[in-house]
């Protein structure tokens, strides 16, 4: 069973996303951290967090607005390497995804059972 109270950071351009994310992950019962930003703005969040041992359980990320950057990132960083990655895709690009090395895609739109299968499958 997946835990509720998981650190969740968003990173997602779109405000209309930004919105059907928040509310989904609430739905949910989960409280995110969005950030709308670059790679950089992202990874300084999550190292912040780090630092104050606070560190995000779950990052869920636009790959196609930097996701795939962010992704190399995280798994480039000693800290992060390890933290589940979900990416949100509104292209028809599962695969080439999957083939980049992200093993949770996630389709945009989405339902909310889709979510919390992909944060079940990520976290669980």
């Amino acid at each position: 069973m997946v835990k509720t109270n998981l650190r969740i950071m968003v990173l997602e351009n779109s405000a209309l996303f930004q919105k059907l994310i928040t509310d989904a992950l609430e739905n949910l019962g989960y409280e995110a951290t969005i950030v709308s930003g670059n790679v950089e703005l992202a990874m300084d969040t999550l190292v912040q967090a780090g630092n104050k041992l606070k560190s995000f359980d779950l990052i869920i990320s636009d790959w196609h607005m930097s996701g795939q950057d962010l992704f190399s990132a995280c798994k480039s960083h000693p800290g992060l390497k390890h933290t589940p990655f979900i990416a949100l895709t509104g292209q028809n690009a599962k695969d080439k995804i999957i083939d980049a090395g992200a093993k949770h895609v996630l389709g945009k739109p989405f339902k909310n059972d889709e979510l919390s299968s992909a944060i079940r499958a990520a976290c669980g």
